[in-house]
């Protein structure tokens, strides 16, 4: 009886369509039928060329390193900040530094040491788990706003640190199999993660340290992260309904339109284009 009054609250304060997509969603999820949507593996394609890529680039915020314009900021603090990026350590929240050492795992979190099953398909993982703590911890450094730094710190000095760019997101695809893990449990990390990968890219498109096996691990991540974004576009569109699917649609919008190399693109793009301005249009 109590299932039932819960049933009929959820059913009276979310509606009919909500009620019927996540029952239909949970059954998937519980059966295993989801996670055949979602490989675990792929093979390494080349959609384009680096310089391909370089020469026919779609304009950004910025065509090259020098066209961008930051606001001012202390060198003195933005130093600090991007020496202890460096070594390992990430500012949460815009609050609390955690140090996560020079290897980290990507999948622990560091407020309780709990560290998830990374090779579990993203579709077990579970989002609230009491000793695990909040997942946003896990979350926090493999959304890569930390790059951030790294990029204000070399546009202030005028230094050159790609390659510490680039690995760290070849760490994160060499330590995050394909929908496997917390990271590939939230559209909206996924759409962030790559919304700055692609930020780095094009702040460091003419760095003779991007080599085109750099560009196409990172590239084909990219391709398949939002495969997955898109395919799981619905989940955000009805069942959570906030700015997770204004922030998803837009990512689809946005690699479609600077990625139309991409076999997906003009679908990603006009999906994007069609779900943003739903949300966004009152």
């Amino acid at each position: 009886m109590n299932r039932l009054n819960l049933y009929s609250q959820i059913l009276k304060n979310m509606g009919g369509r909500y009620f019927l997509f996540r029952a239909s969603y949970e059954m998937q999820r519980k059966s295993g039928l989801l996670r055949f949507r979602y490989p675990v593996n792929y093979t390494l394609q080349k959609f384009f060329s680096l310089e391909e890529w370089k020469e026919k680039a779609l304009p950004f915020f910025f065509d090259s390193s020098k066209e961008v314009s930051f606001s001012s900021v202390h060198i003195n603090n933005l130093a600090s900040d991007f020496h202890r990026v460096v070594k390992g350590e990430c500012c949460f929240f815009s609050s609390a530094w955690y140090d996560l050492g020079t290897d980290c795992d990507w999948v622990t979190n560091p407020d309780t040491n709990y560290k998830y099953d990374v090779s579990k398909h993203w579709t077990e993982v579970e989002d609230i788990v009491q000793e695990a703590g909040d997942i946003k911890y896990v979350w926090e450094k493999s959304r890569f706003s930390y790059l951030y730094t790294v990029i204000r710190y070399d546009h202030s000095t005028g230094e050159d640190h790609s390659q510490f760019v680039f690995d760290q997101i070849q760490d994160w695809i060499d330590k995050n199999p394909l929908n496997c893990g917390p990271n590939y449990k939230c559209s909206q990390e996924i759409s962030l993660r790559v919304l700055n990968w692609i930020f780095a890219l094009y702040y460091y498109k003419s760095s003779p340290l991007l080599t085109e096996s750099c560009f196409q691990k990172i590239i084909n991540s990219i391709y398949w992260q939002i495969k997955h974004v898109y395919g799981n576009i619905n989940f955000s569109r009805i069942a959570v309904r906030n700015n997770h699917a204004i922030t998803e649609t837009l990512t689809l919008y946005i690699v479609g339109l600077l990625f139309p190399w991409f076999p997906d693109a003009k679908l990603w793009k006009s999906k994007g284009k069609k779900g943003a301005l739903a949300k966004t249009c009152v």
